[in-house]
């Protein structure tokens, strides 16, 4: 169930993570989307402005120079457009209509050649030059005197934004167009002119909306995790307050880790339930079998002392039944210190190498006797070469003793009880392993038992408790096995018989 809290809780980090990404994804997607509109208009608006600087730099020369010295205002022109395109990174073509050849080039790579060869890859982009060349429309020059194009063009494999229009000349006699052009804005720049053109008060609200967007998505998206693990929550105040029958309902929620939480928490509760009846009964039976003991003890002993038992027979009874009661007191409180020992730990064991061969053979011959009494068929199946594993002598025999006296006490008259030993591997592990398995044809253990026979204090037949023990074989039986490095386990049909198994790791002979 840690595991689980721990799962939830990551999940939602890492929901809020997700949730805050993704809105700034959507917010990212939506201004690239927009960013290439932005840039061409950027673009286009700086190249306006270029394009008017230079027509003023051009009526100055005209003004200045006057008409009579069209060479050298043409020159001081290029001089002009030359420095402007250094200052304000851009490109400046002149280009004569009639020829359509390009007479300048502030990057001097075009000179001499003609528009027209220049986009000889770009057809699209000729049809304003088409319709603005017509030798008509240059006859009547109001058709294009303020004519203004904004378009684009792959120049020397290189896409270029470019603003044109008539260069007015004064009185000069060859008409000139004016192509201002501009690579494509970078992003980086056209960010920060967006920004800086930006109101400060629009930026910070927009600031703030995205994090509202954020806030409110998450806490959703938590919400729905924390409402899902409400009845969870409510399971672990009904537990506190007392209420161990209350269950959490798992189809209140569709995530995996709260169904998951669920399924644990009323696992757990009815664990808890169990384990407390249990511990209940078990205080009811121990406090019934304590007193009976108890009270044989006292009265004897008062017989005794009160001089009561007063012939050598009658003082030898009451001695051998306060001996009987006083063993059988001591047995069950060495059984709770063993089992509580167990659990923390506590137990000391020496580990040597045994013959399980061996000691069930010699366990076999002892219990025939109880066979022959009982009525009960016990066989022995031995397997054919040593089993050899590392156990406690005094501890692991005591394992099967266990498993025995339960198989003798659950198994009528005419039943047979069976133990057998064989190796076998499991392929899950890595080595080889031991099992040594008794079944008997008793009474079985119903169904909803088996999941808890090796609990600690559970007790199958509770009608008849204190004659048959205490609840704590099985558990101190699973905690020896364990401690081996073992495990044990049980099958069972009812009113057909049980099969108990032990697997400790097989030692090597050689060793």
């Amino acid at each position: 169930m840690q595991r689980l809290f721990r799962s939830l809780g990551t999940r939602l980090i890492i929901t809020h993570i997700l949730v805050a990404i993704a809105v700034l994804v959507v917010i990212g997607a939506l201004l690239l989307a927009s960013v290439p509109s932005l840039q061409r208009a950027l673009t286009f608006r700086g190249l306006v402005s270029n394009r008017q600087a230079s027509l003023l730099v051009n009526r100055q020369i005209a003004a200045s120079q006057g008409q009579n010295n069209q060479a050298a205002s043409r020159q001081s022109l290029f001089q002009a457009l030359q420095d402007q395109a250094e200052t304000q990174a851009i490109r400046i073509l002149l280009i004569n209509p009639a020829t359509q050849k390009i007479t300048f080039d502030t990057a001097n790579r075009l000179a001499g050649t003609t528009w027209l060869e220049s986009l000889n890859d770009d057809t699209a982009a000729l049809r304003w030059w088409q319709r603005l060349f017509n030798n008509r429309l240059l006859a009547s020059n109001r058709a294009v005197r303020n004519q203004t194009i904004r378009n684009t063009v792959r120049l020397e494999d290189e896409l270029w934004f470019y603003v044109a229009g008539p260069l007015p000349a004064g009185r000069r006699t060859d008409p000139l167009f004016l192509v201002v052009m501009r690579a494509r804005i970078p992003l980086w720049q056209t960010l920060r002119t967006l920004t800086e053109e930006m109101p400060p008060l629009l930026i910070v609200s927009v600031l703030f909306a995205i994090l509202v967007m954020i806030y409110l998505l998450s806490a959703w998206v938590a919400g729905s995790v924390t409402r899902s693990l409400a009845p969870v929550i409510a399971g672990t105040q009904q537990l506190a307050a007392g209420n161990q029958e209350y269950r959490v309902p798992v189809d209140r929620t569709s995530l995996q880790e709260v169904t998951q939480l669920a399924v644990s928490f009323n696992r757990m509760a009815e664990r808890v339930q169990q384990s407390q009846q249990a511990q209940r009964e078990f205080v009811a039976n121990i406090s019934h079998d304590l007193k009976t003991p108890l009270t044989s003890i006292q009265g004897f002993a008062q017989a005794l002392i009160d001089g009561a038992a007063t012939n050598p027979a009658t003082q030898a009874r009451a001695a051998e039944i306060i001996h009987t009661e006083a063993q059988r007191l001591s047995k069950l409180v060495n059984a709770l210190l063993e089992a509580v020992n167990l659990d923390s730990g506590q137990l000391q064991f020496d580990p040597q190498p045994l013959d399980l061969n061996q000691n069930l053979s010699d366990l076999f011959t002892s219990y025939l006797a109880r066979s022959e009494n009982s009525g009960i068929t016990l066989q022995w199946q031995p397997f054919p070469a040593p089993l050899m594993v590392n156990a406690d002598l005094n501890y692991l025999p005591r394992v099967f003793t266990n498993l025995l006296d339960n198989a003798f006490s659950y198994t009528p008259r005419g039943g047979q009880i069976t133990v057998q030993a064989q190796q076998i591997s499991e392929p899950a592990k890595a080595g080889a392993f031991v099992e040594v398995s008794i079944a008997d044809t008793g009474k079985g253990i119903p169904a909803a038992d088996l999941p808890y026979i090796f609990d600690r204090f559970y007790q199958v037949d509770k009608s008849r408790s204190g004659k048959r023990g205490f609840g704590l074989g099985l558990s101190i039986v699973r905690g020896i096995v364990e401690a081996h490095g073992g495990t044990v386990g049980v099958m069972s049909v009812e009113n057909l018989g049980s099969r108990f198994w032990v697997r400790l790791p097989l030692r090597p002979i050689l060793e």
